[in-house]
């Protein structure tokens, strides 16, 4: 099991039972935080497994800030990046709008659940080049992440799960893993620094970490909206991924065992 120092809230998405039984293989797709800290033997390690993709969900601005380590400079058709905007919680118009209305940890928590009930939107068109380059280009093993590998990567991560048929119970044991891989010390004074320039008032800690941790009710408030408005994953992902009954079929047929 591939463990790196630099970056604990790498994990692979393999082994979840799906609910007709099936199993998600391991070893061919990977969730992470972003890879800006990566020891020597991390980047050792990540070039002896072969990846072949690594999907960078970052906004432009958060690459320049942080740089990604990961050892891919030689191989260009091995990087996606995909422009998901800087993070959400820090650019999301309607999300400190909430904020202004209630600068507490409820109102944290609220702003949260209406960022995730945004995520299918401001996200999931973005996708098809994603699935197109695993089930047409093969490109495996992949990696995905954003910067601290909770909001777009935890998002995305539910729809793959999902789409894969992994019951919903299993797909939020996964999303509350993060809460005990991340740097949550590190976490929760990027998110004090990003409310003080914001509000220019020092949050409660009880609202960092409102903003910090995984909660099961923000993935379930995406998950439910998918549902509401599009009936099933797979619809969802036909209309705003481009992935048809026939490329997801591919999909499956790829990733299950």
């Amino acid at each position: 099991m591939l463990k790196l120092t630099g970056a604990p809230n790498f994990r692979d998405l393999g082994g979840y039972r799906t609910v007709d039984g099936r199993t998600v293989r391991k070893g061919l797709l990977f969730r992470s935080e972003g890879f800006h800290a990566l020891t020597h033997l991390d980047c050792t390690m990540i070039a002896n497994a072969g990846f072949q993709l690594r999907c960078d969900l970052r906004s432009d601005a958060e690459r320049r800030t942080t740089p990604c380590l990961w050892p891919d400079s030689e191989r260009p058709d091995g990087i996606l990046e995909l422009d998901l905007g800087a993070d959400p919680r820090a650019a999301n118009k309607l999300f400190f709008d909430q904020l202004k209305v209630d600068f507490s940890a409820d109102g944290a928590f609220r702003a949260m659940c209406t960022l995730q009930r945004e995520m299918p939107h401001l996200i999931g068109h973005q996708l098809a080049p994603l699935f197109e380059r695993i089930i047409e280009k093969r490109q495996i093993p992949a990696v995905f992440h954003c910067h601290h590998g909770k909001d777009r990567t935890g998002f995305v991560a539910a729809i793959i799960l999902r789409a894969l048929g992994v019951p919903i119970q299993t797909v939020i044991e996964d999303y509350m893993k993060t809460n005990h891989l991340i740097d949550r010390a590190q976490s929760a004074k990027a998110m004090q620094d990003t409310l003080l320039a914001y509000a220019g008032r020092e949050p409660s800690p009880a609202m960092v970490e409102r903003l910090v941790a995984t909660d099961p009710a923000y993935v379930m408030a995406a998950l439910d909206r998918i549902d509401h408005e599009h009936g099933d994953i797979a619809s969802y992902l036909s209309s705003q991924a481009s992935l048809n009954s026939e490329k997801l079929r591919k999909f499956q047929d790829l990733m299950l065992a």
